[in-house]
């Protein structure tokens, strides 16, 4: 064999085992990338992806003993099965949880706070009189309060601290009403806009209950509902972001009113017993002889349409929300929850064209429901009895606390006791003792998760106060 032949089998023997050693690269580095690695004993497992996300944002992160980060926002491929983790940082509390990892899929632990132990804090607001109420803004930016005997609102911003007034008197009461120096006007509910500009009032004025929508931007644009329309209305509800449309039930008929135009629609739908509307679209209940309906009316059709029947004495509560990218529609029925999600029914279709991804048994009847933190969660609630559906991860999770208890931001539930606020993760878990704070009052984080704010006494006054996280 001469040299030259020689020398081309050597190459064509090099270019074979380099092609090999690609393959068996690609090989790998596909097996890598959908979770598989080596273990010990030789198998091949598949892993899954822990990613973990915390407040602060630089913490200890220790994965089943080993420390393995410590920079929070990092992730790690963990092998099927469960796995204890622990976050900590000098100066603040630890967090734990143990976390079912699945192969080939994405756990997220976005939501871990640790308290910092010593915190600073200031007295922002020193309180002249007793309060009628107070009112978080949903998005946790805004603290609206009033003082007995006094028409004016005033709100704390609580992003830059400013505080600002609104007097509400011409919109809750009349020149004509004003002359008799008799009227009584209570606030018995609020319900903020998504925007947080606009507030729906429900007053008890006198004996008669009225619905204001109240704009906190311009007073002189409010509304009073009931008596710019001259009509009692059972139930308000606000359905689209900036509060300019507004669904009613007047004498048990379904109508929609728009706000900027100042005009209510026909009757949309007749016998309606509740409702919950999301922009354009309302689901509803009605109840007739036989048995109830569960209905969806969107606007601009000449009527509602009847997706689903339950029986006649059903207990039926409807929340709507919408979690990256995909409608939910989610329903306590008696002692069931359950959760569907796809495209709402059109025209020809019903309940069953929904894809129904969980149905949970309750261990009590929902007296609330509703989403929370833009549709994470799913909420079923009778006092302190708690059902939460977590949309990330589709589970559900049961939940025992006080009946007084309360969101603290979009993880956290707080409770006061004897002057003492613990918290505790969405599903019960992390509970730590946190703050001084004035019983019967509520404690939320900002928006922008750099403070606290709470009410506490001291020498007989009262005061706002704002402790740095």
């Amino acid at each position: 064999m001469n040299n030259e032949r020689k020398q081309n089998i050597r190459v064509i023997i090099i270019e074979t085992l380099m092609t090999i050693a690609v393959i068996a690269m690609v090989i790998v580095l596909t097996f890598v990338a959908m979770g598989y690695k080596l273990s010990a004993d030789g198998t091949l497992d598949q892993s899954g992806l822990l990613q973990v996300s915390a407040k602060p944002s630089s913490v200890d992160v220790t994965i089943d003993d080993e420390e393995i980060f410590s920079l929070s926002n990092n992730s790690k491929m963990l092998t099927e099965g469960e796995h204890k983790v622990k976050l900590s940082k000098d100066g603040y509390d630890t967090w734990e949880k143990t976390v079912l990892i699945t192969s080939g899929l994405l756990y997220q632990l976005d939501y871990p706070r640790l308290f910092k132990q010593n915190r600073d804090s200031e007295e922002i607001k020193t309180f002249e009189d007793e309060l009628e109420f107070t009112s978080y803004s949903d998005d946790r930016s805004l603290l609206l309060y009033k003082y007995e005997n006094e028409s004016v609102w005033r709100i704390i911003n609580l992003v830059d601290e400013k505080e600002s007034k609104i007097d509400v008197s011409k919109v809750f009461v009349t020149d004509e009403e004003d002359e008799s120096d008799e009227v009584d006007v209570q606030v018995k509910g609020i319900n903020w806009s998504k925007n947080s500009n606009k507030i729906l009032a429900k007053i008890k004025k006198n004996k008669d209950t009225e619905y204001v929508l109240v704009d906190l931007d311009d007073v002189d644009e409010s509304v009073n509902l009931t008596e710019e329309f001259d009509m009692e209305f059972s139930e308000a509800k606000i359905a689209s972001d900036s509060g300019e449309k507004i669904f009613v039930i007047e004498d048990g008929n379904l109508r929609s009113i728009s706000v900027s135009s100042k005009a209510i629609s026909r009757v949309l739908v007749s016998d309606v017993e509740s409702f919950t509307a999301s922009g354009d679209t309302v689901f509803y209940v009605t109840k007739n002889e036989v048995n109830k309906v569960l209905g969806i009316y969107v606007d601009g059709e000449k009527s509602g349409r009847m997706i689903a029947e339950y029986e006649k004495d059903a207990n039926i509560k409807i929340a709507l929300s919408e979690y990256l990218g995909k409608k939910y529609l989610s329903l306590a029925i008696d002692d069931q929850m359950m959760i569907y999600n796809g495209n709402y029914p059109t025209k020809s279709q019903t309940l069953d064209n929904m894809k129904k991804i969980g149905t949970f048994e309750l261990s009590f009847e929902a007296k609330e429901f509703y989403a929370y933190n833009n549709g994470r969660f799913i909420v079923a609630r009778n006092g302190g009895d708690w059902t939460i559906f977590n949309t990330e991860l589709a589970e559900f999770v049961d939940l025992k606390t006080s009946e007084s208890a309360f969101w603290v931001d979009g993880f956290l539930i707080g409770e006061i006791n004897d002057g003492k606020m613990t918290v505790c993760d969405f599903d019960g878990e992390n509970k730590r003792e946190v703050t001084d704070v004035d019983n019967g009052t509520t404690v939320v984080i900002s928006k922008n998760n750099k403070f606290l704010y709470k009410f506490e006494t001291k020498d007989e006054k009262l005061f706002f106060i704002q402790e740095e996280l």
